[in-house]
């Protein structure tokens, strides 16, 4: 009984697992490999130039290094009484800190550090999802935004949440393809303690969840009337219960102590809120990088709406995310902030139009010149953003 039941499932994680491979069987052309490959050198050689030009360090980055100062269990208290961010961040920066040297220069490696695990992140998710055609254009596309620069020089959270959020969604998909428990329990134990790192990444959690349930029903995963299956559902609806209340005090937080967000003020800055996404956060404020970033972020949206095995990943995390931010900044409290939507959202849009690039010919051509693009300007931008004022 226990194999007539289990053969269908294992059957369906397999093909699941291979599915990547299957679409990627033509493999990836010298040429496409080569201008991925460089690309993401330029966004990765964009990233140590602006470490490099760093000055001193910022206020919220010295707050960062005065927490990783205190003692355990102090440690918990000062940033409770001093920060609106939970403490995981600044716990693992307090363990990099321990093993180097203190000086800013070995302060802001631990983000750079963090780049790069992001990046081989995006690349490692692509290739198990969509193929390694798609994950080449999904790493060429994540290292030439300029978020991916600015956050590897900057002393904050932003570099390694790209790497969280996506493992958090690949262990919920996991679930969902092979109903096993471990992957149900990797995937809560990552949302709770990916919670812990910003005033409002619960915020993103909650939707990482919705998106990998909204692509589980669309893909019939959620269709399979057994008893074994609605067992299954019924306790991952348990743990994410539990889930959530284990971040109620970060929504309360957010809401009595603010999140340091606002909301865009001018219809410009509402219709070009992708754009700032896109465009990177002290360079947003010029007009025409945010006009061609909306541009960008409009036309990565699109091929990974088209694209089957995007489609309902992208509506119900990058889309739907940044619609209820703009509406809940609009009726009640502004949530929005570039840098951590950015951290959030543009990995999941990136693995999208890397799905639509791998299938169709016009989304790579898009997508590969809009990776062109980004990447003719990702050092001047680099310096652009030298002094960054978050």
């Amino acid at each position: 009984m226990t194999v007539a039941t289990n053969g269908p499932m294992q059957a369906r994680a397999t093909g699941a697992l291979s599915h990547g491979a299957r679409r990627d069987a033509a493999g990836v052309s010298p040429g496409l490999r080569l201008l991925c490959l460089c690309a993401t050198l330029v966004g990765l050689a964009a990233a140590l130039h602006f470490y490099a030009m760093r000055g001193s360090l910022w206020e919220d980055e010295l707050i960062a290094i005065t927490h990783t100062d205190q003692p355990l269990p102090s440690f918990f208290v000062e940033v409770l009484r001093n920060d609106i961010h939970p403490p995981l961040y600044f716990l693992q920066l307090m363990g990099w800190m321990r093993i180097g040297s203190a000086g800013d220069g070995w302060a802001l490696a631990n983000s750079l550090a963090w780049a790069a695990i992001s990046l081989a992140t995006v690349f490692v998710v692509a290739d198990r999802l969509h193929g390694r055609r798609a994950a080449w254009i999904a790493a060429a596309l994540f290292a030439v935004l300029p978020n991916f620069a600015w956050s590897a020089g900057t002393l904050r959270m932003y570099a390694a949440v790209p790497a969280w959020i996506l493992v958090t969604y690949f262990a919920n998909r996991r679930w969902f393809e092979t109903r096993e428990r471990r992957w149900l329990a990797i995937a809560s134990g990552l949302e709770v303690a990916v919670a812990y790192t910003h005033a409002v990444e619960f915020f993103f959690v909650a939707f990482v969840v919705f998106g990998a349930l909204l692509e589980a029903a669309a893909a019939g995963r959620m269709r399979l009337p057994t008893l074994r299956f609605r067992q299954s559902v019924r306790m991952w609806s348990i743990v994410q219960v539990v889930c959530g209340l284990c971040m109620l005090p970060l929504a309360a937080s957010a809401l009595v102590r603010g999140s340091d967000a606002s909301a865009p003020d001018t219809a410009f800055a509402m219709a070009t809120v992708g754009g700032a996404l896109v465009a990177g956060w002290k360079t947003s404020g010029i007009l025409w990088l945010r006009a061609l970033g909306t541009a960008i972020f409009a036309v990565l949206v699109a091929v990974a709406l088209v694209e089957r095995d995007s489609r309902w990943r992208t509506v119900g995390i990058s889309v739907a995310a940044l619609l209820v931010a703009l509406l809940i900044g609009l009726g009640a409290k502004p949530i929005f902030k570039q840098p951590v939507f950015a951290a959030n959202l543009l990995p999941f849009l990136v693995l999208g139009a890397a799905a639509a690039a791998n299938r169709s010919t016009i989304a790579r051509t898009l997508v590969i010149a809009i990776v062109v693009v980004l990447a003719v300007g990702a050092w001047p931008l680099a310096g652009r953003q030298a002094q960054p004022e978050a």
